[in-house]
């Protein structure tokens, strides 16, 4: 997520050092620990610094995702990425509409969607930054889903070449914090940029996970339009194309 930048590489330590420690911060600051004690016993293992934040930082926000995720005690995200986390229900609603097709989710993030991807549904995660796609993949595992993680740019032609054989391509676009009316140019990956890209080969359909202040005007393509609310709030605009659809808007 752009909002945060920790200057750690995702390989600095193993996976299962990564998990024990940030498991470890989540137990102590359940247990009340003073933040300042856990700081002096994640320095006793050698994690001091940006490294010692970005663990804090994830079991801290574990408490948060609890309005979000089932499996809150045990997820791997940032303040960022759960911000811009599909909730759980919301997620697994969208993904039972694609049960049974193949899929590319292009700027996976965290991981907010793929957790809902079972063995018999191929599906490739796609995202950019090598961090956040660390952390999907340490989702995907906490819920036993089945789906492989590429660390790449999706609008590269060499890249998507490679996904021509998938039904379905679903984007959750990154949008900025700030903005209130938006628009599609906004959004990075842009929709309509990934629509050529990856409309060069037959498909069921593209699925857009769009914000909400989304006018329907400034969708210039024919799709059925889908407004998602979470906790009182309209929280998402999915849209579907192709026959995927179930309406036109």
């Amino acid at each position: 997520m752009k909002e945060e930048n920790y200057g750690v590489e995702p390989r600095w330590i193993s996976e299962e050092e990564f998990a024990e420690a940030v498991d470890r911060v989540f137990d102590w600051l359940s247990a009340s620990t003073p933040l300042k004690v856990v700081r002096e016993r994640l320095d006793k293992m050698g994690l001091t610094g940006e490294k010692a934040r970005f663990v804090v930082d994830v079991a801290r926000t574990r408490f948060k995702a609890k309005v979000k995720f089932s499996r809150w005690r045990e997820v791997f995200f940032t303040p960022a990425g759960l911000r811009w986390a599909t909730p759980e229900d919301v997620g697994a609603a969208l993904q039972e509409r694609l049960k049974g097709y193949s899929m590319a989710d292009l700027g996976a993030g965290q991981g907010g969607q793929v957790i809902h991807r079972q063995e018999s549904e191929e599906t490739v995660a796609v995202e950019i930054d090598p961090l956040n796609a660390s952390l999907a993949l340490r989702n995907v595992e906490v819920y036993s889903a089945e789906a492989e993680i590429v660390v790449g740019d999706a609008l590269d032609e060499s890249l998507a070449r490679r996904f021509d054989p998938f039904e379905v391509i679903f984007s959750d676009p990154y949008r900025g914090p700030t903005s209130t009316s938006r628009t599609l140019e906004e959004l990075e990956p842009n929709p309509l940029e990934v629509m050529k890209l990856y409309g060069r080969v037959e498909r069921a359909g593209f699925v857009f996970e769009l914000p909400p202040q989304i006018r329907e005007e400034r969708i210039p393509f024919d799709a059925e339009l889908e407004y998602v609310s979470f906790g009182g709030e309209y929280n998402r605009l999915n849209v579907y194309t192709g026959e995927l659809r179930r309406c036109s808007k």
